[in-house]
């Protein structure tokens, strides 16, 4: 990601630590393995990572003199905002990838029932022929019993 709820890649923050507070500048957003929130990767003398809700804008009393201002509501909607338009036409794209693939399904499951159908019938047909044959080999057969060849 490149920006979550108004932080930006590149934006200076700080993060508490107990009692000390680090300047850090924001290098990285998303999702880590086996982490269901929103993480920061920070870079503060060295690397680290974090819940982006544990950042908070860098103060003027910090030893660095760029400040970050918290983003405004403004900033957080246009954000919000662009990520979920961002989700929506990948969602859409994907909704019609798949109703693509079940249309081809559809189209492949009517042909095999065609096909099971007409095999069926060719099955009963050959079936009944059959059971004809053996009738008249039967009968064929009693006849042929008491004659001497």
């Amino acid at each position: 990601m490149e920006s979550y709820h108004g932080w930006r890649v590149g934006d200076r923050c700080q993060w508490p630590d107990n009692e000390h507070r680090h300047a850090a500048t924001l290098r990285w957003i998303g999702h880590l393995y086996g982490h269901t929130g929103v993480c920061a990767g920070l870079e503060f003398g060295h690397a680290g990572f974090v819940l982006i809700s544990a950042i908070i804008p860098l103060d003027n009393r910090t030893a660095d003199a760029d400040v970050a201002s918290p983003p405004t509501n403004e900033e957080c909607v246009r954000s919000d905002t662009s990520a979920m338009k961002k989700q929506i036409a990948a969602m859409n794209a994907k909704i019609n990838r798949l109703e693509t693939e079940k249309a081809e399904r559809d189209v492949i499951i009517a042909q095999l029932k065609k096909n099971l159908s007409e095999s069926t019938a060719k099955i009963n047909e050959l079936t009944e022929k059959n059971e004809n044959l053996e009738k008249n080999f039967r009968e064929a057969l009693s006849k042929l019993d008491g004659v001497k060849l």
